[in-house]
């Protein structure tokens, strides 16, 4: 991967780091690489683990594409699937994900078209269930009147 880049409305977002937990990278080809702005360097891990990418906080805006630059070897280097999560509260949530075979620049060092990333979906918070309504209390039927007893008659 020679470059990742994240933009808003085709305004690009400055990147501030890149890491690669676990990774396994060729001493010129660490993860920085993929986010110096050069082409002509890449990031490769042999172990295939995730790229952290942070964006720029003092540009107050979240990335809603982003594209990468395919490397200057291997084809079956660049990615085609993965998964895209973004930093919300204090939780890693999916927003892009690439299940099947991305169609890739077969040219090296050729750009991806712009990829849209979605808005993360938040879990959704548990509302209090109602208290159920209560059945009306029946009204008593009224209790037949008796009929007077005739007073006898002298």
């Amino acid at each position: 991967l020679a470059e990742i880049e994240f933009a808003r409305g085709g305004v690009a977002i400055a990147r501030k780091s890149a890491s690669n937990p676990n990774g396994e990278n060729p001493s010129a080809e660490g993860p920085d690489m993929a986010i110096d702005g050069n082409i002509l360097t890449k990031w490769f891990d042999s172990h295939k683990s995730a790229l952290t990418v942070m964006l720029d906080s003092q540009s107050d805006c979240t990335a809603t594409e982003f594209r990468f630059v395919t490397g200057n070897d291997c084809t079956e280097r660049d990615p085609v699937q993965w998964t895209l999560d973004r930093y919300v509260g204090d939780v890693w949530l999916p927003v892009q994900t690439q299940v099947i075979d991305f169609p890739v620049p077969a040219g090296r060092r050729v750009a991806t078209s712009w990829i849209p990333i979605q808005a993360p979906t938040p879990s959704p918070t548990p509302s209090p269930t109602p208290s159920p309504t209560p059945s009306p209390t029946p009204t008593p039927t009224p209790s037949p009147t008796p009929t007077p007893t005739p007073s006898p008659t002298p």
